[in-house]
């Protein structure tokens, strides 16, 4: 088992949570979509646009995944990994903040419409997704941080490795 830290542990179960997350709200949506009959077709753009946000996410998490378990603690990215990286983490950032902004008008929205809140799904429904926005918020960081931390990580083992050296 590689030695990680306590934030890249972290960072690690939580890419997993938001595959785990957002694969099952991609198949739901999905379902959702083959078997809902009176799609307006001006609807037709937003489901694709929704369908791609979701792949992106599921794609963003499982290439984060590879890269902890290929290159950490203290290995050095390849450049199109690097940029790969850098690309999903800036789009997990923005899409982050994009589901806090459309989950807060939708929100507003059903608060409106409600008269009587009783029931515990709503409840569950808002701590779901401001956990993932947490979640995602957490992981996009790091995401951005990742190149800075391996590359000082493998200078500090390359440096430990020519002192040992030196020492014989």
């Amino acid at each position: 088992m590689k030695k990680l830290s306590l934030k890249w542990k972290f960072f690690l179960v939580f890419s997993y949570v938001q595959l785990i997350a957002f694969g099952l709200i991609l198949i739901f949506y999905i379902f959702f979509a083959i078997n809902s009959w009176h799609i307006p077709p001006r609807e037709y753009l937003i489901y694709f646009l929704v369908t791609i946000i979701l792949l992106t996410l599921c794609f963003n998490s499982l290439t984060n995944i590879t890269v902890v378990n290929r290159y950490f603690p203290d290995s050095i990215l390849k450049p199109s990994i690097k940029i790969l990286v850098k690309i999903l983490g800036i789009i997990n950032l923005i899409l982050s903040i994009c589901l806090l902004v459309f989950f807060s008008f939708g929100l507003l929205t059903e608060l409106k419409k409600r008269t009587v809140r009783e029931g515990y799904e709503f409840i569950l429904f808002v701590v779901f997704c401001l956990l993932l926005f947490m979640i995602g918020l957490f992981t996009a960081i790091l995401q951005l941080q990742m190149n800075n931390y391996l590359t000082k990580k493998n200078k500090d083992k390359l440096d430990s490795l020519i002192n040992l050296i030196g020492k014989e």
